[in-house]
């Protein structure tokens, strides 16, 4: 046998002095496509190691004239369906507030089922306003910048970590019409009959809520998270949670009038005060909103047909 054989050639000696030569490439060739095969000829005897040698050496150089997949580069996998699944393991997404997380994940979800599959690097200022454009005309403008907001915090920390150049975000400038303000505006005959609405429905909490927002001119989370022991220093003296800005500001008497209420209607009913460090989420109560509910004495305001018909719809809405 010779002591050089071709590349891939098994020549398989038997024990009678026979070979059985079998062709078999290495594990690149056959992710190229390439697959092994017994040399045999065409009555389907095996090859004699001569004939063996031959066959193997023209298929080498088949392969060598076979033209060589092209490498495929790491940037050409980074597509923005990537981005967003390494956006969603790292610290900086894992640090926002949960309901700030979900909204994230709806808005580009919303962005991912027309870019998922291109390369971020691909992404231009003109994808992205007629991307604007697109959201404009089928879900309206809020959306329109709501979305393009987040995609360009998404897009800040592909530059961060190496997918785009830096100052290159295609979401950023767009200089995109403002949305205008989205402002309810309630009449004080709607505030009374709200919370006219809310006692008389066993759910005084929610009138001590909106008279609490009032009157403090505070967001949801802060409002539901304000500690008892506001009421006894008679101020609104807090960090807000999203701005970390320190308020502190005098209660209006009616204001602390509620409030006290509030406290005494939580004693009546078995409740327990909460401490002044307890946090709660949006969703559920604080050691001020306690959910409990009125007493049959507390008096309830009458207010206009109009305003109270509004006020029991949105009660019901709440309580669905």
């Amino acid at each position: 046998m010779p002591k050089h054989l071709p590349p891939y050639l098994k020549p398989r000696r038997q024990p009678d002095g026979s070979y059985r030569p079998r062709w078999e490439p290495g594990p690149g060739l056959r992710a190229r496509g390439f697959a092994g095969e017994d040399l045999k000829d065409e009555a389907g005897q095996w090859l004699g190691l001569e004939a063996a040698i031959a066959r193997a050496e023209t298929l080498n150089a088949e392969i060598a004239q076979a033209p060589k997949p092209r490498k495929k580069l790491i940037a050409e996998t980074r597509t923005c369906r990537a981005l967003v699944e390494t956006y969603y393991r790292s610290a900086d997404f894992r640090h926002l507030r949960p309901q700030t997380q979900y909204d994230y994940r709806l808005k580009l979800g919303i962005w991912i089922e027309l870019f998922g599959d291109t390369l971020v690097r691909a992404v231009r200022k003109p994808h992205m306003v007629a991307f604007w454009q697109r959201l404009h005309d089928a879900r309206g403008h809020h959306q329109a910048a709501g979305v393009t907001r987040v995609v360009g915090a998404v897009m800040t920390y592909a530059e961060l970590i190496g997918w785009r150049d830096e100052d290159t975000n295609p979401a950023h400038k767009l200089k995109r019409p403002t949305p205008p303000g989205r402002l309810m505006l309630w009449t004080p005959e709607e505030v009374e009959a709200t919370i006219a609405a809310a006692d008389g429905s066993d759910l005084a909490s929610i009138g001590d809520a909106v008279l609490l927002a009032l009157h403090s001119s505070q967001r949801q989370a802060d409002v539901l998270a304000m500690p008892e022991t506001l009421i006894d220093a008679g101020a609104l003296r807090l960090s807000q949670m999203k701005t970390k800005a320190r308020v502190d500001a005098p209660m209006t008497p009616q204001l602390l009038k509620r409030l006290e209420d509030a406290r005494r209607r939580k004693r009546l009913n078995g409740k327990r005060p909460r401490s002044s460090s307890a946090r709660r989420p949006a969703a559920a109560t604080s050691t001020i909103i306690s959910g409990t509910p009125s007493p049959p004495s507390a008096p309830r305001p009458r207010a206009p047909a109009r305003a109270s018909r509004l006020s029991t719809s949105r009660i019901s809405a709440i309580r669905r």
